[in-house]
């Protein structure tokens, strides 16, 4: 039995009753708190008894404040410490005395990174992947992660690492007769699956059994076998079902298009490359809209070069310095790689706002904005990479067969529409694109309905929103890669994005190999699941998975640089 006891003056209250060992029912009602933790000098699994003090950010030493969950298990990190930034550490520990060794079960749930510890044990860790287990708070936040905490014989110290992330710092941790009625959660340690990172992410066992819609039958029901077939039937009918039940069409028709020039820097990046601010401007209806794309060019190049098209958000448009030498933008790294490097603001197109979207580009289009099935901001976005590929594709300095389309999470399910769309696109780079992007959506992991409809209800159409199951759906994402066929994609993902469901990502790619074959390509199937950072590929298609979380970083634009090298002959 675990009963109440006096730690350091705080009163640890547990109702305790027994089943099969189990202290159900027992609530830890106290926590002692330290944020705000030095963890170069704090490690929380070195200590065995209940801290008066701990080490600080800037070599201050910290006492801890006595903290109680609300009636939900919340305790706000980030409102008892005055804020917080990313990864900003905070230590608990609660002191518990058993008469005789049992389990104590907790719920538990954290923004964004967690690690829990009883007597220096590690129970459960999200250091790795972070806390992705809940989506828009819409269900109970303790049933997240359910722990059952091994309890010795007397006294026993229970302690919780959370950091914070970019908006918030908390700790859910109690029990109720959900977290009661659970299954315990199974924490896995992501070292027993380097081989396999992609089992790794979610417990597959939860996964409803599913049928894909053909990817080669038409809809009269004619399989199709031939290029021909797949070119002038299959396709176009794929690509409506999506216009008709996700996206939206995107216009096709522009009274007229012009760019101009606005700056030039012959020598930008120490010399490296040509920078211009081209101005677009579109043309519709008697309507008017433009908005800047930034464009480096290798200084040094023989002649037409390759150009990476970056589709993103970053505000204001006339910044670019920020990524000359950045992670998720890396401009210099592709000029010395021989890419040209393009970038527009999609924010320019289409705020990312339902309030506010329509007051961009759809607002030259109220014609296909109206209906059901009429375009949203995923669609806005794709267009106004297509109004650049519009530039790009006649500049002289820019190869046009060897235009490259690339976004991470909302910005990749965009660079997917948009090479879905536009055959000018020879290769597209779609990092962590998740439900709507790459990732199948009958799988149902991480993101997905009704999350998707309350979280973004402006990317998607109306038919969309009418939608309440994803089996429902006349199409899934292996048909929207299809689509891509023969030109070339990347898709890459994180074992520490589940939301992404890089799983799926990795299923949805495979199963549009057919396509591909019919070109005479080999499937990617064939090569196996990725080991973790081993990334598989065959000519035109490529998969990998890396350590780390919702990002786009250095090794992300590696693994896309050296296919993209691949693909247009570079390294010859």
């Amino acid at each position: 039995m675990v009963r109440a006891c006096v730690v350091l003056g705080v009163v640890l209250c547990l109702s305790a009753w027994a089943r099969a060992g189990a202290a159900e029912g027992a609530v830890i009602d106290r926590w002692r708190l330290f944020c705000h933790v030095d963890l170069t000098k704090v490690e929380m699994g070195d200590i065995r008894s209940m801290p008066d003090v701990l080490a600080g950010e800037g070599d201050r030493l910290i006492r801890p404040v006595e903290v109680r969950p609300d009636a939900a298990g919340l305790i706000d990190i980030r409102s008892i410490a005055g804020g917080s930034r990313t990864k900003a550490c905070a230590m608990l520990f609660a002191e518990v005395h058993a008469d005789e060794p049992t389990t104590l079960r907790i719920g538990t749930s954290a923004d964004w990174w967690m690690q829990w510890r009883v007597n220096g044990q590690e129970i459960l860790s999200t250091l790795d992947f972070g806390n992705n287990r809940y989506y828009l708070g819409d269900h109970n936040l303790l049933t997240d992660y359910v722990l059952d905490l091994p309890l010795r014989k007397g006294s026993n110290l229970i302690a919780v690492k959370v950091l914070a992330g970019s908006r918030a710092w908390f700790l859910y941790a109690g029990t109720d007769d959900e977290v009661r009625s659970a299954r315990p959660f199974q924490h896995k340690r992501l070292a027993d699956y380097m081989d396999r990172p992609l089992e790794f992410i979610h417990d597959e066992d939860a996964i409803a059994p599913y049928d894909l819609p053909a990817l080669l039958t038409a809809e009269d029901g004619t399989a199709v076998t031939t290029v021909g077939q797949w070119e002038q039937t299959r396709r176009p009918q794929i690509l409506a079902a999506f216009n008709r039940a996700i996206y939206g069409a995107i216009p096709r028709q522009v009274d007229r298009v012009s760019f101009e020039t606005t700056v030039e820097d012959p020598a930008a990046l120490d010399g490296l490359a040509a920078r211009r601010k081209v101005l677009v401007t579109v043309e519709h209806g008697g309507r008017s809209l433009q908005f800047p794309m930034h464009l480096f060019v290798p200084a040094r190049a023989d002649g037409p070069v390759p150009v990476v098209l970056f589709i993103y958000h970053r505000s204001p448009t006339d910044r670019w310095d920020f990524a000359v030498d950045g992670r998720y933008w890396p401009i210099r790294r592709l000029v010395e790689n021989g890419f040209a490097a393009a970038s527009f603001n999609t924010r320019d197109l289409a705020v990312d706002n339902p309030e506010h979207f329509r007051e961009g580009i759809l607002a030259l289009y109220g014609e296909h904005t109206a209906s059901p099935e009429g375009w949203r901001t995923i669609s806005a976005w794709a267009y106004g990479a297509m109004r650049c590929i519009d530039y790009l594709a006649t500049d002289p300095a820019i190869d046009a067969g060897k235009i490259v389309v690339a976004g991470h999470s909302r910005y990749g399910k965009t660079a997917l529409w948009t090479a879905a769309n536009d055959t000018r696109v020879a290769m597209a780079f779609v990092n962590g694109s998740g439900c709507l992007g790459a990732s199948l959506s009958r799988r149902k992991m991480g993101e997905h309905l009704p999350g998707t409809n309350l979280a973004n209800p402006h990317w998607y159409n109306d038919n969309y929103h009418a939608c309440t199951d994803e089996n429902d759906l006349p199409v899934d994402q292996h048909m929207l890669i299809a689509l891509v066929a023969p030109r070339a994609i990347c898709i890459g993902g994180a074992v520490g994005d589940p939301e992404a469901d890089p799983k799926g990502e990795y299923l949805a790619l495979t199963a549009a190999d057919p396509v591909w074959q019919l070109y005479g390509r080999p499937p990617l199937a064939a090569r196996g699941a990725p080991a973790l950072e081993q990334p598989v590929a065959v000519p035109g298609r490529s998969y990998h998975i890396r350590y780390g979380n919702h990002d786009m970083n250095e090794y992300d634009w590696g693994v896309y640089i050296e296919a993209a090298r691949r693909q247009f002959g570079l390294d010859r």
